[in-house]
């Protein structure tokens, strides 16, 4: 499996050079989005240590520009990273295991936010800790959403899990002074009032922070490990608001690639008696490139559910029940499951109409895919 590293930078020439040279310590691919309106030496810098650099037409902020730097990776997985981050050795360590678990889609790290010149302790309490982030994730595009608007994130769907073991660091308070953090938080208040995060940009009274010493089994990875060299530096490239929304555009929503299966009824009666709950068997097989995980395992599940149409098409009864997967189902696989299904009330010819759905999310229907109809006559109790 391989890893491309990428972030997106702006007036980061006094440290950046950190995360890039440990970045070529563990990751096949290091691309970095440097802010056209940089007025220091970091396109030089990272020039000098990434992969891949691109100049980009400032975008105000750095969640506008993530679909169009997903893009521009080839890793397998795709690690993102702040300019003022470090990952933990910890988290290095694990992840060549995390990136071949065949069922895992993405994971959640602890972010550990650094404090004090010596950068021996971190911020442990609320609103610091833990302040989870969902930073590492298959390069799959049809399983990521990313909304692009200030202060949202990743949407990736299958299994995921929240690692306790690694972690990344933050050194926003180290790197950058108070003047700095205000200016932030007035163009993020501009962009977008009710999400400034003003919160996040400002430390409480001194004598209640609560802080903690940098653990020595999970210490920040400065310095770590052997730096493989750069492949061959492409010439910088420049690049547009225009060509960065229009991929905005393309990853607005989950792909169809997510919506693909094979359900086949293996004794589903075609006589029934009105309003009686039947059990059917359904083979059910994920033709879809991610694991389908239970509810339980911190994603939205998939769920077989089914529709009643009048002989003529219509809709009669669109709310069957849904059913839920007794496990995990990876791709290629293939599960017989009972579906409880319940008859129309009234007596005539009906249509059973099968279908799945992500709650909250689609209906296989909606996205193309057609489960199998079947003919049934329901009759007096």
């Amino acid at each position: 499996m391989k890893l491309s590293l990428c972030v997106a930078t702006k007036n980061s020439a006094e440290y950046i050079e950190k995360l890039l040279r440990v970045g070529r310590s563990f990751a096949d691919e290091v691309v970095v989005a440097v802010d056209a309106s940089s007025n220091d030496l970091t396109e030089r810098v990272c020039h000098e240590h990434a992969d891949k650099v691109f100049r980009v037409e400032s975008p105000g902020y750095v969640e506008r520009i993530l679909p169009w730097l997903n893009e521009q990776c080839t890793g397998d997985w795709i690690l993102r990273l702040d300019d003022d981050e470090l990952p933990s050795v910890g988290l290095i360590e694990i992840l060549p295991a995390l990136m071949n678990d065949r069922e895992m889609t993405h994971y959640h790290l602890r972010r550990r936010t650094i404090i004090g010149e010596d950068r021996t302790e971190w911020i442990a309490q609320r609103l610091w800790w833990p302040d989870w982030k969902l930073r590492l994730f298959r390069n799959i595009p049809s399983i990521v959403r990313i909304p692009g608007r200030l202060h949202t994130g990743y949407e990736v769907q299958g299994a995921s899990r929240f690692l306790y073991r690694g972690s990344i660091y933050h050194y926003d308070f180290v790197y950058h002074g108070e003047q700095h953090r205000k200016e932030k938080v007035r163009q993020y208040e501009i962009i977008s009032p009710e999400k400034s995060g003003s919160h996040h940009y400002s430390l409480p009274d001194e004598a209640s922070l609560i802080t903690r010493p940098i653990p020595a089994d999970d210490a920040p990875a400065d310095g770590y490990g052997a730096n493989r060299p750069p492949a061959a530096r492409e010439p910088v490239r420049d690049v547009d608001l225009a060509e960065i929304d229009r991929a905005a555009v393309r990853e607005c929503e989950y792909g169809p690639g997510l919506f693909r299966a094979r359900l086949d009824c293996v004794d589903c009666p075609r006589v029934m008696e009105a309003g009686r709950w039947y059990k059917v068997d359904v083979d059910l097989r994920n033709d879809s490139p991610v694991a389908w995980p239970l509810p339980e395992m911190g994603a939205p599940d998939v769920r077989i559910a089914y529709h009643w149409l009048s002989a003529d098409g219509d809709l009669y009864d669109y709310k069957g029940r849904r059913t839920g997967l007794p496990h995990t189902l990876r791709p290629g696989e293939t599960t017989r499951l009972p579906a409880p299904v319940r008859s129309p009330q009234e007596p005539g010819d009906y249509i059973l109409q099968w279908d799945m759905v992500v709650p909250n999310v689609a209906w296989f229907s909606e996205q193309g895919w057609r489960g199998p109809e079947i003919w049934v006559s329901v009759e007096d109790a």
